[in-house]
């Protein structure tokens, strides 16, 4: 069923005819790449990227190590010391 509808720029203004409208020109930079690019691989890179990100926001929260005993030890005598 196709539809009847015909939007006010499709017909010519003066004779009340239909106008066929030249067809949109696709973007080559965004239809060339997903034309040779499977769904698969734009979504493992979409996933790639995410990970890098996320582990560059973490990165600094890894390189720390907790304290162990002996260290805090020693601090509390630095402390203590100071007082």
């Amino acid at each position: 069923m196709s539809s009847r509808f015909i939007s006010s720029g499709a017909i010519d203004a003066k004779t009340g005819e239909q106008v066929p409208l030249p067809a949109a020109a696709p973007s080559n930079a965004s239809s060339s790449t997903t034309a040779t690019r499977s769904l698969y691989d734009v979504l493992q890179a979409n996933k790639a990227a995410k990970q890098a990100a996320f582990e560059e926001a973490n990165r600094l929260k890894h390189q720390f190590r907790a304290l162990d005993e002996d260290e805090i030890g020693f601090l509390d005598e630095v402390v203590q010391r100071k007082r």
